[in-house]
């Protein structure tokens, strides 16, 4: 039995008003995509260190004599020259040392001379048996004796004007003053360092190396560049590396220099950045 027409239609607008009613999305179509695998073991490995730079060569200075300072002549910042005077002692007491010295040379130079003149006249009798042989070994004896002492006295007023001239302490190096530990009226030991000076003609960056960087810094290559000049990046090279951790850091502290010579202000913040040297192929 066919349905009739009025039937169809009810069952029509049924479907139609279901289908309103329900909020399902229609289904995504399925779209192509391209993919790519993504490796990293050929990518390039940096550390990064921060360091200062410092003079390769700087040497702290002191009197070889002690004293009271009564002269300073320079500062921190200031360039020296080899030989410039950099403080002076009060040097009265070395002086009556030097006249001490030269007094008792004199004693035992006249001394000398008398035993040295008995010595003779004992040795022009003793041909004729006149002087026993006893006598003749002790004038040799105190001949040489005395010119013994005579000598060390003369080695004795050296060193005394020696320590005369200590009591002036020069710069040993040409280079910049980077501290001064003393000043005018202070009393000094000998040996107590009171001034360092650095040379600015071999600048260097030094930075402290981790433990577990060590075996990868040691083969890398390194660039550097100051806080003051970021836009200026250079090569540096290796020069050394302590071979023993800082006790309290647990860190060993490497330098290294310019790879081409460039001045580098003393006491600069750089940054250094070591990147693995790139692996060399294999023979064919």
């Amino acid at each position: 039995m066919k349905p009739s027409l009025p039937m169809t239609l009810a069952a029509i607008s049924i479907a139609a008003i279901l289908s309103g009613c329900s909020h399902e999305p229609p289904p995504e179509l399925l779209r192509a995509v391209r993919t790519v695998e993504i490796r990293y073991d050929k990518t390039q490995e940096t550390d990064r260190y921060f360091g200062s730079v410092q003079a390769r060569y700087e040497v702290d200075q002191g009197f070889r004599v002690g004293g009271k300072v009564v002269s300073r002549k320079v500062d921190v910042g200031q360039k020296v020259r080899q030989g410039e005077v950099l403080a002076v002692l009060d040097d009265t007491d070395y002086k009556l040392a030097v006249q001490a010295a030269q007094e008792q040379l004199v004693a035992a130079e006249a001394q000398a001379r008398q035993a040295e003149s008995d010595r003779r006249r004992l040795d022009a009798l003793k041909t004729d048996g006149s002087v026993s042989p006893s006598d003749d070994e002790k004038a040799q004896s105190n001949a040489k004796t005395t010119r013994a002492v005579a000598e060390a006295d003369a080695r004795k007023l050296d060193l005394a004007r020696n320590r005369l001239q200590y009591t002036t302490l020069r710069a040993s190096q040409d280079g910049v003053v980077t501290s001064v530990k003393f000043e005018v009226g202070q009393v000094v030991a000998e040996g107590q360092p009171i001034v360092s000076i650095a040379k600015e003609a071999e600048p260097e960056i030094v930075v402290n190396v981790p433990e577990d960087h060590l075996a990868a810094f040691k083969s890398s290559r390194y660039k550097a560049w100051l806080a003051s000049a970021p836009d200026q990046v250079f090569d540096v090279m290796l020069r050394e590396l302590s071979p023993q951790a800082a006790a309290t850091t647990r860190t060993f502290r490497a330098r290294l220099k310019p790879a081409t010579p460039r001045p580098l202000p003393l006491g600069a913040t750089a940054t250094l950045v070591s990147s693995a040297r790139p692996e060399k192929p294999p023979p064919p």
